[in-house]
């Protein structure tokens, strides 16, 4: 349970959500929703006077363009309204709790959470408890998170694997062993190399970690390296065969890749590799394996998903007697 709180003069307000995140199962398509559903608990140790209360949730976009402007739009809104505006004002006892339930059906197409440098997508709950002239009003407020687990994990447990020729004098088979990981989890990359001429042998394999963000108003994308780490490899000759592998780790500050509307976020293992001829000259050659990074929420639904009781066989069930219509 998650709450946010703000204290006053003899009253706080807190926000308890039975789940957060909020999680969305399957693709914007094929999902059915969530629900976001809590509790809204006013405390008093003395009397308060409250002209109305409301709790608004909503969901904001906002895209910093070209121009370094920045473009900020409501996609979602809605409203509890708790004590409403009325004469006389609303008299809240001393020393006591009052709970104010909310709950909301999400659609399953909403885009999830997401904060990048030049834009972010963002949802908020918002209480706000308006007091009579002259005293402050209260307002509290506490983020959601929105996160998406679009298919069972283990459908994408299959290694992430690209073979290739450079400069007809090298082939090589690459690998990552799985495609999904969580934010601090290794990577293990490993790689084949078979060198066909005497001219060329490898000097350094570099590994990073690539994050790439796409905007919907910009015709470019934005590519941040997160973390790299480069090794130095023996010196090999014609014919030799190398089998060569490293780990690295995804960043824990890494964000959960994401697809929406106007922000996608995704991640590769970018690798480039050294390579010395006989002329002591320097050459490189790259390679890019698509990786996914998840939330610790979304692994854990994605590789344990809910579980569902079978109903019973009503058949086999006593019940109760027929209701009888009997004389007032």
């Amino acid at each position: 349970m998650a709450l946010m709180s703000e204290s006053a003069s003899g009253i706080q307000i807190r926000i308890n959500l039975r789940e957060d995140p909020i999680v969305l199962n399957g693709t914007p398509e094929e999902s059915v929703g969530s629900v976001l559903c809590g509790v809204l608990v006013v405390t008093t140790t003395k009397r308060i006077k409250a002209r109305s209360m409301c709790l608004l949730f909503q969901g904001t976009s906002r895209i910093r363009n070209a121009k370094e402007k920045c473009q900020s739009i409501v996609f979602f809104k809605y409203k509890w309204d708790f004590l409403e505006e009325v004469n006389p004002l609303h008299m809240l006892e001393a020393d006591t709790v009052y709970e104010y339930p909310f709950e909301l059906l999400l659609a399953g197409n909403l885009p999830v959470s997401v904060n990048v440098p030049n834009g972010e997508i963002k949802y908020q709950l918002k209480v706000v408890m308006e007091r009579p002239s002259f005293l402050r009003n209260v307002i509290v407020t506490k983020p959601v998170q929105v996160e998406r687990v679009s298919s069972i994990l283990s459908e994408h447990i299959a290694y992430v694997a690209c073979s290739g020729r450079w400069a007809n004098s090298l082939r090589y088979d690459a690998r990552v062993a799985k495609s999904h990981y969580q934010p601090g989890e290794l990577l293990a990359f490993e790689m084949f190399v078979e060198i066909n001429k005497a001219i060329f042998h490898l000097s350094e394999i570099t590994l990073s970690i690539a994050q790439v963000v796409c905007y919907s108003n910009h015709s470019n994308y934005e590519t941040k390296r997160l973390s790299h780490k480069s090794r130095k490899v023996p010196d090999y000759g014609s014919n030799e065969k190398l089998n060569y592998s490293m780990m690295i780790q995804i960043p824990t500050n890494a964000h959960p890749d994401c697809q929406t509307d106007t922000i996608e976020l995704t991640h590769a293992l970018m690798v480039k590799v050294k390579l010395i001829d006989k002329m002591r000259r320097k050459w490189w050659f790259y390679i890019d394996l698509p990786v996914i990074v998840n939330t610790p929420t979304q692994w854990e639904l994605s590789a344990s998903p809910p579980a569902y009781s079978t109903i019973p066989d009503t058949g086999s069930l006593t019940h109760p007697p027929p209701y009888e219509e009997k004389p007032v």
